[in-house]
């Protein structure tokens, strides 16, 4: 393994994707059929900075490259399915209650088949790494086949019990099944295992906003944030419990939605000025008529009418 691979390597551990791609491509320059360092490249560049379209072209080819070059390689198809997942296509969830963080769902796509294929290629030719499964379990999840996700979830748990990505996708995957119970002890064991990863702060705050506790919410996000302060799921998810925390609150304890409110009002002034445009024109029928019997000269019933009248 050439020195350039390894300090892409390191430099990938530590979050520095840019610098690790740059050192990838040193590698490939000196080992072009590399399929590691192909597959590794890929994936700095999808996690890296610039922009996205030519960034997830290039990674694409190059996570296709390691497969063409070592089709055995269980981790080549991890990374081509790692890739593949930044081309899913994002449509509204039909679910409120069980949908994901946003609200947002992948559509069915070619893509999403490639990338959910290319992970349970790796995880034949490589069963045993826990991360395939959470790939897997994500793949699932984004989809909301709830059921799937939360096997794979703990396909990769049987191998690791306190997988970072698999606990995640467990508790998420429990929250979409509506077993409410056990998605907070998933979420009490994941606190347990990684205390300080903002994102799983975040995610016991985007749990608080779904059973409706702001203030749990808020302190969750800002823990997050203290862990974290560039992560956009937290900011995102403050904003919404500061919100609701600002609402009026019925005696029953709900939160009034001044949206759905101003809602209700719109439609009932629109439902009055509906009511007035149709008396406005019963008005207007006999003047119609009368205008239209001048202008033939037809001495008809209205004309009379007025005759009579006036």
């Amino acid at each position: 393994m050439n020195a350039a691979f390894e300090q892409g390597l390191l430099l990938y551990d530590q979050g520095r994707f840019d610098s690790a791609a740059t050192r990838f491509h040193d590698a490939l320059a000196a080992e072009p059929q590399n399929a590691g360092a192909h597959a590794m490249l890929a994936m700095a560049l999808e996690a890296g900075s610039g922009p996205w379209a030519p960034r997830i072209r290039d990674a694409i080819g190059h996570a296709e490259a390691a497969v063409q070059l070592s089709p055995e390689n269980a981790f080549v198809h991890y990374a081509l399915s790692i890739v593949l997942s930044d081309l899913l296509d994002w449509e509204p969830s039909r679910l409120e209650r069980t949908a994901l963080p946003g609200g947002m769902r992948a559509a069915p796509s070619i893509s999403a088949r490639r990338a959910l294929d290319a992970a349970s290629e790796a995880i034949r030719l490589e069963p045993r790494e826990p991360a395939h499964h959470a790939q897997h379990a994500y793949l699932h999840l984004v989809s909301e086949r709830w059921r799937e996700a939360l096997q794979a979830a703990d396909a990769g748990l049987a191998l690791h019990p306190s997988h970072r990505i698999c606990l995640r996708w467990r508790a998420m995957a429990l929250t979409g099944l509506d077993r409410t119970a056990e998605a907070e002890e998933a979420r009490q064991q994941l606190l347990a295992a990684h205390p300080n990863d903002a994102r799983v702060h975040a995610d016991v705050g985007f749990a608080h906003l779904r059973g409706s506790d702001s203030q749990a919410a808020r302190q969750s996000f800002l823990e997050s944030l203290r862990l974290d302060p560039t992560l956009p799921d937290a900011h995102r998810g403050l904003e919404s419990s500061e919100i609701l925390l600002t609402m009026p609150v019925h005696e029953s304890g709900m939160l009034l939605s001044p949206g759905r409110d101003r809602l209700n009002s719109d439609l009932a002034e629109h439902s009055l000025t509906t009511w007035q445009k149709i008396l406005i024109g019963l008005a207007l029928v006999p003047l119609v008529i009368v205008l239209i019997e001048d202008r033939l000269d037809y001495k008809g019933p209205f004309i009379r009418l007025l005759s009579l009248l006036f």
